[in-house]
């Protein structure tokens, strides 16, 4: 379960590749593996790099096992693809540190046994990334609440309050103020892990062709074309996301291909579960259980859970930037 740590470390010490591959074979089969996903993709890895040996020892072998898992404490109110706007502020007391702030959209919140917390250790700081720290904090710490939700595509999300949380400074995360460098890396690994979104696209699609099959769909030429530009499309994302993985010399950055590569598969995603619709009828706006629901359900999940895919991880109003200003080279 840990392909990103070393096998000094008693992980996997796979290779982007093969971290993707491990992704896309446990997705296809839904297997029930994403509440340990922050802790083995993103945490683990950086804990080895950046972890000081007692939060080493208090977390990587629990990782390990799968014993603790995380949820990301990064977007707030009023930071949400803009992450260096965050306010949540951590100030130094001696040997520990006094945060208070307010993140939202968090998945996992409600049920991981630890957050990954950004927080701003210098106020004055210019940047303003240069004043952000990461903590590692267990989640029944005293002034942490949890206010669970549910989000439009049928899973929960949270609000995370921290009211006057004390935390002792070794469970830093890095150095003071290093915080911004960390994430940029996670976020690396959690490109990874959404890259991994165009196995649920490939799975769905097989599931319509199936269901089109069975109702004797196929002969129509125009229906056999339209799944046939959707089955290049679905290829397509996979492809993007690999570019984003594997980056070329004479290729765009990697920061570019994947923004290439979620705003596409993002759209898709929307773009599949319309034409389920359209193509197969009333019966695949049925949900999982429903009797006569389509594909088990899965037409209607991804037209829920697919504006999650073109909102999280940074919008695609925010990824369309990227690609216009470090890729085109646009002007702002």
């Amino acid at each position: 379960m840990c392909p990103g740590i070393s096998q000094a470390a008693g992980g996997r010490g796979a290779s982007p590749l093969e971290k993707l591959a491990f992704l896309e074979e446990t997705q296809a089969v839904a297997a029930p593996v994403q509440h340990t996903t922050v802790a083995s993709w993103i945490v683990g890895p950086e804990l080895l790099v950046h972890g000081n040996p007692r939060l080493c020892a208090a977390l990587l072998e629990p990782i390990r096992r799968g014993e603790v898992s995380f949820c990301l404490g990064y977007s707030e109110p009023g930071a949400g693809s803009d992450l260096a706007a965050l306010a949540t502020r951590a100030r130094r007391e001696g040997d520990e540190y006094v945060i208070s702030g307010h993140k939202l959209w968090n998945t996992d919140g409600h049920r991981a046994s630890h957050i990954i917390l950004a927080a701003r250790t210098d106020p004055d700081a210019r940047p303003r990334h240069a004043g952000i720290s990461l903590f590692l904090i267990p989640m029944d710490t005293p002034g942490i609440s949890v206010r669970p939700g549910m989000a439009f595509y049928g899973h929960h999300f949270s609000e995370i309050l921290l009211d006057e949380v004390r935390v002792v400074d070794w469970m830093r995360l890095g150095p003071e103020n290093g915080g911004w460098q960390i994430l940029g890396k996670a976020l690396a690994n959690e490109r990874i892990i959404m890259a991994s979104f165009g196995t649920d696209l490939a799975v769905l699609l097989d599931a319509m062709m199936a269901a089109a099959r069975a109702q004797g769909l196929l002969a129509d030429g125009a229906t056999r074309a339209r799944l046939a530009t959707l089955a290049a499309e679905v290829e397509t994302a996979r492809l993007l996301a690999l570019g984003a993985i594997l980056p070329r010399p004479d290729g765009p950055a990697p920061m570019v291909a994947a923004a290439v590569g979620k705003v596409f598969a993002g759209e898709l995603g929307e773009a599949l579960a319309q034409a389920g619709i359209e193509l197969l009828g009333p019966a695949a706006l049925l949900s999982q259980g429903e009797e006569g629901a389509l594909a088990g359900g899965s037409i209607e999940q991804m037209l829920r859970r697919a504006i999650m895919m073109v909102i999280g991880g940074g919008t695609a109003e925010i990824q369309r930037n990227i690609i216009a200003l470090r890729g085109l080279e646009l002007p702002k």
